[in-house]
């Protein structure tokens, strides 16, 4: 008799404390969310569950913003911060780094309706790039200007390039760089241009090139190719400063289109 009335007890007690009620209302649970993945903007996806005696609510709400490819940019998208453009006495535009710089990057021929021609000094200095584009408009390559750019392993120019000027250790340090050919309008290469482009491993230089300068490119380990678009007669008219444009160049020859030069 004892053990029947000590399980009644038990048994009221559970009830009463376990038993479903106002009272024993879940709290509500909100989840946040962000999303980080690089190119991609998007807003907040939160998930709200509330939970009561009669019935069990989930509520969501998801807005997800434009996204955007990585690595690439839309020249017509002027508002967008890839680059920041300078106006030039000539009405024409100058062009360096701005922010969220893609890797590979592909500068815009025109700004504002006015052609891009000048990439600035020190432009893209150490900048973290793999890839650069530069359009037919561009006239100019600044002193410096993707000088200590580590990651930089391509540089492609436009088929009918205006490219006149490459300045002075505009890709010195670019060590990842591994072959260029210069477009065939350029007449100067500047001085330590592609010094120290330890992965170089070959390069067409164009028979419109009338200057090299000092050390241009010094120190490029790999640099086993330089092939010359001209003939041997051309190619000793150059204006090679007289300290060692290719020193430190594995190199020994320079192909030219009648033949070889042989390297000192």
């Amino acid at each position: 008799m004892k053990k029947i009335t000590t399980l009644l007890l038990v048994i009221v007690i559970c009830f009463t404390l376990f038993g479903c009620g106002d009272s024993n209302t879940l709290p509500n649970e909100t989840t946040t969310a962000e999303s980080t993945t690089p190119g991609v903007n998007q807003t907040t996806t939160s998930v709200v569950i509330a939970s009561t005696d009669q019935s069990t609510a989930i509520t969501a709400e998801t807005t997800t913003a434009q996204t955007t490819t990585p690595g690439t940019y839309d020249e017509n998208d002027t508002s967008a911060e890839h680059f920041k453009f300078t106006l030039k006495d000539d009405d024409t535009y100058s062009v360096k780094a701005g922010e969220n710089l893609p890797e590979e990057a592909v500068i815009p021929s025109t700004y504002e309706g006015k052609s891009v021609t000048a990439i600035e000094d020190d432009a893209f200095f150490g900048c973290g790039i793999i890839s650069i584009t530069i359009p037919d408009s561009v006239t100019s390559i600044g002193d410096t200007a993707f000088c200590w750019s580590y990651s930089l392993k391509s540089v492609t120019f436009g088929e009918n390039s205006q490219l006149t000027t490459i300045g002075d250790s505009a890709f010195n340090y670019c060590t990842s760089l591994e072959s260029i050919t210069i477009p065939d309008s350029v007449t100067s290469i500047g001085a330590a241009a592609f010094r120290d482009c330890a992965s170089l491993a070959s390069i067409t230089i164009p028979n419109s090139v009338t200057s090299i300068g000092a050390n241009a490119f010094r120190s490029c380990a790999s640099l086993i190719t330089i092939t010359f678009d001209g003939t041997i007669e051309q190619w000793d008219s150059i204006t090679k400063d007289s300290f060692m444009w290719n020193a430190g160049v594995p190199a020994t020859t320079v192909t030219c289109s009648d033949g070889t030069v042989t390297l000192n």
